[in-house]
């Protein structure tokens, strides 16, 4: 029996927009998602707002982006018992949360680099280093 391991979840932050109302078709909304690690008490939080309403989260930690859904889901969407408790356990696991989004970033922001520097190497090799 072949087994897989599952890959543990990271701590992300991502948003997409759509048309989720089912009675506001024409509405274009924007979900903000912080995805939570692997011993948290849901996958994700997550709360939207109406397009060009959303805040910006570029650059924020989960942190920082929990407090902006928890204002929201509090203040416009009622939250319910699941999303209080993932509230609940984001503030108190908040400094774990940034360690490992920031952790994150830097392996992305690294691998960005990695990627340059080749192809920095492939096109000195191919274009410039080249006898004429």
């Amino acid at each position: 029996m072949a087994t897989t391991t599952k890959e543990p979840r990271i701590v992300r932050i991502d948003s997409y927009s759509g048309k989720f109302n089912l009675f506001n078709p024409d509405q274009v909304y924007v979900m903000v998602r912080v995805w939570l690690p692997d011993g948290a008490p849901g996958e994700m939080l997550s709360a939207e707002w109406t397009d060009g309403k959303e805040p910006n989260i570029d650059n924020l930690p989960p942190s920082e982006v929990v407090s902006l859904i928890a204002k929201k889901r509090s203040r416009d969407q009622h939250a319910d018992d699941k999303a209080l408790g993932i509230v609940a356990w984001c503030r108190v696991n908040h400094a774990m949360l940034d360690k490992l989004w920031a952790q994150d970033q830097v392996a992305r922001a690294q691998k960005r680099i990695a990627d340059a520097q080749a192809l920095i190497v492939e096109l000195t090799d191919n274009y410039i280093d080249i006898e004429e």
